[in-house]
């Protein structure tokens, strides 16, 4: 009998163990629950925040003026019209400005990667004066020659009036330069010694194991160097003087100004229909549409990019 009670009660103190162990996890999950609802909520939030002010500037660029001034937060426009779209893409300047811009884009990123990346690869080096080099390096960054020095330089070196005059000038962002040149310190020194013990030369090692293992920082860099390439109006503002060299950005200005005022050469039909929040709106979107193209593909490096270099070790 004694046996029996003893194995009643073991088998009693089992189920209410268990039944504890079920209300705690059914308590855990109902946290975890509550915490996932609360984060999602922030996450659609967050999303929303970002995705309506791009949202709210398509609407608007296909909304009639009447409709905008009565309701600038409009959902959707009762009468959609794409006129300002057609005025953009109709203009005799606009695809040559595209091509001009993606010329400067694809020729300044290559260009200020390898500038960028070699510098790095250098200053990450124990080399002597390379403390004073990247002192002097540093400076740069808060002095500048002015404006005046910086024209006269351009038209020594003939680069006025040129497309590459986009494109040099630019050089390196020494920001990421600095980046670039702390994972490079990071990286294992074993890696370079084994392939210098093995008849390697510096451009080898530098090219086979140092770039290869810093692609998704490669890839953030070029996305940054690209949006600025991409957005560069300031220098064609300044030595661009033909017409067909004008990157995108400047067209899309002489577009927006000529729609803008009363200009006699605008059709009275046409100046009625288009008004200035409406450009303004269209030519937002015709610049900003082919970079948020582009990031899909990068996406994958993108995060692991911007946290590379970022904890020194």
């Amino acid at each position: 009998m004694e046996q029996e009670e003893r194995i009643g009660m073991q088998l009693v103190d089992r189920i209410l163990n268990q039944k504890e162990k079920k209300e705690k996890e059914l308590k855990k999950i109902k946290k975890y629950e509550a915490f996932d609802i609360i984060i999602i909520i922030m996450i659609g939030i967050f999303a929303f925040l970002v995705f309506y002010p791009f949202y709210n500037t398509f609407v608007v660029s296909i909304a009639t003026e009447f409709e905008y001034y009565r309701t600038p937060l409009m959902l959707f426009p009762k009468k959609p019209d794409f006129l300002a779209y057609e005025l953009l893409f109709t203009s005799t300047h606009l695809w040559r400005g595209f091509l001009v811009t993606i010329f400067v884009v694809v020729v300044g990123v290559a260009y200020q990667l390898f500038l960028t990346t070699t510098l790095a690869y250098c200053l990450s080096k124990q080399y002597p004066g390379t403390k004073l080099v990247s002192f002097g390096i540093m400076v740069t960054m808060y002095f500048g020659g002015g404006l005046i020095p910086f024209y006269l330089l351009m038209v020594n070196l003939k680069l006025v009036n040129s497309i590459f005059s986009m494109i040099w000038p630019t050089g390196i962002g020494i920001g990421y330069m600095v980046i670039m040149r702390d994972y490079f310190s990071n990286l294992p020194k074993e890696l370079e010694e084994s392939a210098l013990i093995e008849g390697a030369s510096e451009m080898t090692v530098f090219a086979k194991i140092y770039l290869p293992l810093s692609i998704p920082l490669l890839v953030t860099i070029g996305l940054y160097y690209g949006v600025d390439r991409w957005n560069e109006y300031y220098l064609g503002m300044l030595f661009i003087q033909d017409a067909w060299k004008r990157p995108l950005q400047l067209i899309l200005m002489d577009v927006i100004t000529e729609y803008m005022k009363a200009n006699p050469n605008v059709p009275a039909t046409i100046a009625k229909r288009v008004y200035s929040e409406g450009m303004k709106m269209a030519t937002i979107m015709v610049t900003t549409i082919p970079i948020m193209a582009v990031y899909p593909f990068l996406q994958k490096y993108f995060v692991k990019g911007l946290t590379t270099g970022a904890v020194k070790s």
